[in-house]
Order: structure tokens, then C-alpha cells, then sequence
């Protein structure tokens, strides 16, 4: 045990070492990103102000770890207690936690470097506190085992957290159309009699939104429109469905948030219809999420339009139409 103790303690200066060496460049890397002369390379500037920030605390923190550790396995070199019965136990389940996490963290991408850096001071704090005998440095140093172990387990958590979102933010894209244009072809076809599909939009958090307008048959231009919005969403409490003119914003109809479609009927205003001659179609209306969770979201929806009076289709048909176009019912 005494070999081990000193090669923890020699470690420990090596870290102190780098730490040392650290600190000067973070110092240097953070001075030239603020320096007026930098504002040419904004992106470098960033990055230089990243990296020296992270090697300031880097060297801040590897000289108090560094130190104390050597510190306290200097003490116990002198006379170090023999690890058996409470004190393996304690030793072998810290190791084991500590190697469980950088095995995650290796697994998981992106952590690794700072989860093995605290793993490696938690595992040199701990085999100092099972074998020393004083009764203040063990308590110090399980302490700060504890506490490193515990860090890199917040790292590893926040970090699962990340890649879990991010896989359901995929999976929601992977429902939207591949190509919008042959949606509205194909919600088109499935369209109920005497309505016409004006707009396919999709849209998933942190992703661009799509959207493909659907031209209007020659026998709805220049009248009286009404209008049907199937919609479906995930992550939101509530859909506002507004008519957007310019900076002018006027709401149509609402919906609350379910993965199951719901239909919205809603007036069309005159100024989201455009009849010149090379566009006709309904323009600027949106279907806006509101209070989006943290997870993020999703929404889908479908307008149909028809004349002024023309009878509301039944469910099943609206239904048809949206599976029509988005080829799933329900959003995950």
C-alpha cells in the first residue's frame, strides 16, 4: 500500500505540475480574445475565450486537487493502515463507481476527458482515506471523494439527458415528410370533395420548419373561403393558429396540445389569400406552439380549404387526408 500512496502523491505532482503550466496559457488565451485587435475573428475569439476560461479553472481546480492530494498522501506514506473488512469495502465500491462512470461517459461521447479527471482524483482521495490512520484526513479526503464522485456522476447525467433528448428530437424528425411537395401531392388526392389543400407545415424544436403551400383549384379563387386545420403536437400545452400579414399577426383559432390529430375549423381573412397570376394560394398562416416544454416539441398541420358554406367534412376523412400527407397518425 505504501508503493501505491506514493505513486498516487507523485501523480498528484504531475497534476499540480500541468496545472501550473495551465493556468499562464488560459491567462494568455483569454487576454488575446478580449483584445480589441480580435474583433476581426469573432469565431476565434470565442473559441480562444473557451478554451481559456476552461484551462483557468482546469489549472485552478487541478492545483487545489492536485496539492491537497499530495498533501494528504504524503501523510499517510508514513504509516499506512492495512485495507481489509469495512475499509476494502469502501475502497472496491468506490473504485467500482468511479470506473462505472468513465465506462458511461466513454459510452455516452463528449465527457469523457472532464468524468475521468474527476474519476481519477476520486479514486486517489479515496485510497488515501481507507489508508490513513489519522481521523481528520480520512474525513477530509472521503469528503472530497464523495463530492468528485459525485460531480462526475452530474456530468454523466446531464450528458445522458442531452443524448436522450436529442434521440427523440430525431425520431420526431424522422416523421416529417422527406419530400413536402409530394405530401401536398398526396394529401391532395385524399382531400375530401370540394376542398383543396392550401398549406402542409411541420415543424420540430431546434430544427428548421418545413412547409409547402398547395395551390387552389380555379373555382376557389375570388370567393369566400373557410378553412379546416388538422393538427397533432408533442412537448406544448396549447397551438395558436394565427394569419400572419407583415407585422400584422391575427388569430384564428386555438387548439390544445395531443398527439392524437385535432381539427380546428377557422375563417379565412381575405388578406391571406393571394391571387395574382402566377401564386394562388393561402398565405401566412401559421401554426405557432405556445409554452413549449423544456424537452422541446413538435408540431404538424394540415389546412384545407373550401368555399363559404361548403358542408364539414367528417373526421374520418380529415384523418384520411392528414395520414395522407404525414404517412403516421400519431407523433411520437
Amino acid at each position: 500500500m505504501r508503493d501505491v500512496l506514493v505513486i498516487i502523491r507523485r501523480l498528484a505532482l504531475v497534476g499540480v505540475a500541468l496545472s501550473v503550466l495551465a493556468l499562464p496559457l488560459g491567462a494568455i488565451l483569454l487576454i488575446s480574445s478580449l483584445a480589441p485587435d480580435s474583433g476581426n475573428n469573432a469565431l476565434g475569439s470565442i473559441i480562444g475565450f473557451g478554451l481559456g476560461v476552461g484551462l483557468i479553472v482546469l489549472g485552478v481546480a487541478g492545483l487545489i486537487l492536485g496539492g491537497g492530494l499530495a498533501t494528504l498522501a504524503k501523510h499517510a506514506v508514513a504509516a499506512p493502515a492495512e485495507i481489509r473488512g469495512s475499509r476494502r469495502f469502501v475502497l472496491v465500491l468506490g473504485l467500482t463507481v468511479a470506473a462505472a462512470e468513465v465506462l458511461i461517459a466513454a459510452a455516452l461521447g463528449g465527457t469523457l476527458f472532464l468524468v475521468g479527471l474527476s474519476a481519477a482524483f476520486a479514486a486517489g482521495y479515496l485510497v488515501v482515506a481507507v489508508a490513513s490512520r489519522r481521523r481528520a484526513e480520512p474525513v477530509l479526503a472521503g469528503i472530497l471523494a464523495l463530492a468528485l464522485l459525485g460531480s462526475g456522476m452530474l456530468v454523466v447525467w446531464v450528458q445522458a439527458s442531452q443524448t436522450n433528448s436529442l434521440a427523440r428530437r430525431m425520431e420526431r424528425v424522422a416523421l416529417l415528410p422527406v419530400d413536402m411537395s409530394v405530401a401536398v401531392d398526396a394529401a391532395a388526392a385524399a382531400a375530401p370533395d370540394g376542398w383543396a389543400v392550401a398549406t402542409l407545415a411541420a415543424k420540430v424544436t431546434d430544427f428548421a420548419p418545413s412547409e409547402q403551400l398547395g395551390y387552389l383549384p380555379a373555382g376557389l379563387i375570388g370567393h369566400p373561403l373557410r378553412g379546416i386545420i388538422v393538427v397533432d403536437c408533442t412537448g406544448s400545452r396549447r397551438l395558436e393558429v394565427v394569419a400572419r400579414d407583415g407585422d400584422v399577426v391575427e388569430g384564428l383559432g386555438s387548439s390544445p396540445c395531443s398527439p392524437e390529430p385535432q381539427v380546428v375549423t377557422i375563417e379565412i381573412p381575405g388578406s391571406t389569400v393571394r391571387t395574382d397570376a402566377s401564386a394562388t394560394y393561402v398565405l401566412g398562416i401559421e401554426v405557432d406552439p405556445v409554452d413549449e416544454g423544456p424537452a422541446g416539441g413538435m408540431d404538424r398541420a394540415l389546412l384545407l380549404v373550401a368555399l363559404a358554406g361548403t358542408p364539414e367534412p367528417d373526421r374520418d376523412a380529415l384523418l384520411a387526408t392528414f395520414v395522407a400527407a404525414f404517412g403516421a397518425e400519431k407523433p411520437r
